[in-house]
Parts: structure tokens; C-alpha cells; sequence
């Protein structure tokens, strides 16, 4: 797995040929458009496509590191203003879901999306180059993200970047294999590897790992796509929580507390 990162928001993407299809499917809910997205560099999320992956009947999972920039014929590509200015994104795994927890099959009514797991390219800008101490260029265009299948591009939808976008994973975040409605179980674990739940809780004095994504740019950097070296980076570009002390593990971000801040 690369290093720390996040599934912090489902996204939903619609390609132009699924208006034609099932324009009038509803995907999801809420109080405000659900675009720009916002990610961080090298961050882990999942977005769900309408109009590709007809043809998927089960997860289809990346099977080594560097990962995959096509799986099943799918791929997605980040478009910016600034160099680079067209990069592949990393793909973790591709999965077919119905919006019927109950539904079998596309013929019961039920419509049908796409879940494709990608790493956000590190080589996002997050603000434009700027060599000098005080910079305010006028804003360039919005980065975007556009899918595609078998080579046919779908409608791109714009990306708002920022520096770091902090999210403990759960049981769902990490394996996108899991049913819908599993329970959402944050991955903070013991230092023998055991989850941390009401079962075997953590005790005053005790040093548990907080495994988390979307932490950004580490240093030195990791490469996309590819796997965190060892040992992992000490440091990261940015971090705006209370934590000081950051180490990165197969995909994850073991974190430790202040020691003032034992659990």
C-alpha cells in the first residue's frame, strides 16, 4: 500500500453517457453541491462513477505496487494548469454497487455506480509555484479529474486541492470490499497489531496507533503509486493537528500522541 492518506468523502462523478442512461437515478443527499472535490496530495479516496463498468460483476483489486494506472479498463486521469500538467492516477481497485441494499441485479429497479478507489497524484498542485517571498498570482483554473473506460472519456468534475485533509480510517475506508453498511470501526490498534474496541480497550499510560489518511506531502517524498519505503518518511510537509510525531507503515500513518496526551 502507498503511505498515509484518506477516504474522506464518497464523490459522486457522472459521466456524459450516463445522463442518457439513468439520468434520474439518485446517488446521494445533502445541503450543498457536492463538487469542487476537496483532496489533499497522494490522499486515498473513493469515487463513485455513474455511466462505466457495465460489465464489472466483482471488485477488481490492484494485484502489486507500483499500482496500476487501468483496472478492468477503467482509468482516471488529473488535468492542472501547472506542470505537470496531465498525470495517471493510481487506482487501488474498481467495484460495482447497486443503490438497493437489497437489489440483485441492474433489472430490479435498483441503479448501479462504480467504486473507484484511487490515489491522489502527489504531483497535485496545491498552491501555484512561487519562488519569492510574497506571491499572489491571479487563480489559474480549477485541477480536474477525468474518468475513463476502455479509452472513452467521461465529463470532468473540478478538484479543490488542499494541503492536508486528516481522516482516522475505519474498517470501510480500508477495505473497499467490505458490504455496504458495514460498520464504520476507526483503525487505532494496540502495539502487538489487536484493534483497540470495547473488548480489548486501551489502558491510561498505554502507546496506541492511530492508523489515518490524508496527511499530505511527507519528507522526503514518496513517489505515487508506489510503496513507503523503510523506514518511512519522519516528517510531513504540513500538519495542522495536535499530533508530532508521524511515521508512515504499508499505506497507513501509524501516529503517535504527545506524551502528555496518553489515552
Amino acid at each position: 500500500m502507498p503511505s498515509a492518506r484518506a477516504f474522506v468523502f464518497a464523490f459522486l462523478l457522472f459521466s456524459y453517457a450516463a445522463f442518457a442512461q439513468t439520468a434520474n437515478t439518485v446517488f446521494g443527499a445533502g445541503y450543498s453541491v457536492p463538487v469542487p472535490i476537496k483532496v489533499a496530495p497522494g490522499q486515498i479516496v473513493n469515487l463513485y462513477v455513474q455511466g462505466i463498468g457495465a460489465n464489472l460483476t466483482q471488485r477488481v483489486a490492484a494485484g502489486s505496487l507500483p499500482l496500476p494506472t487501468i483496472l478492468a479498463g477503467i482509468s482516471v486521469q488529473l488535468k492542472q494548469a501547472y506542470q505537470p500538467q496531465s498525470v495517471a492516477v493510481p487506482l487501488l481497485a474498481v467495484r460495482p454497487v447497486l443503490t438497493c441494499l437489497n437489489g440483485t441485479s441492474a433489472s430490479s429497479g435498483c441503479g448501479h455506480l462504480t467504486v473507484v478507489t484511487v490515489q491522489i497524484p502527489f504531483e497535485l498542485v496545491v498552491g501555484p509555484p512561487c519562488g519569492t517571498p510574497v506571491c499572489d498570482p491571479a487563480p489559474g483554473p480549477s485541477p480536474q479529474l477525468v474518468v475513463s473506460e476502455n479509452g472513452v472519456a467521461g465529463g470532468a468534475i473540478d478538484v479543490s486541492p488542499v494541503a492536508d485533509q486528516v481522516h482516522v480510517a475505519n474498517v470501510c475506508d480500508v477495505d473497499t470490499s467490505s458490504p455496504l453498511g458495514c460498520p464504520s470501526t476507526p483503525v487505532i490498534t494496540h502495539a502487538d497489531g489487536t484493534l483497540v474496541s470495547m473488548d480489548h480497550p486501551a489502558v491510561a499510560g498505554e502507546e496506541v496507533v492511530i492508523w489515518a489518511f490524508g496527511l499530505g506531502m511527507t519528507k522526503p517524498a514518496v513517489p505515487t503509486g508506489q510503496a513507503t519505503p523503510s523506514p518511512g518518511p519522519s516528517q510531513f510537509a504540513r500538519c495542522t493537528s495536535t499530533i508530532n510525531r508521524m511515521r508512515d507503515h504499508q499505506g497507513g500513518c501509524l501516529q503517535k500522541r504527545r506524551p502528555a496526551q496518553h489515552l
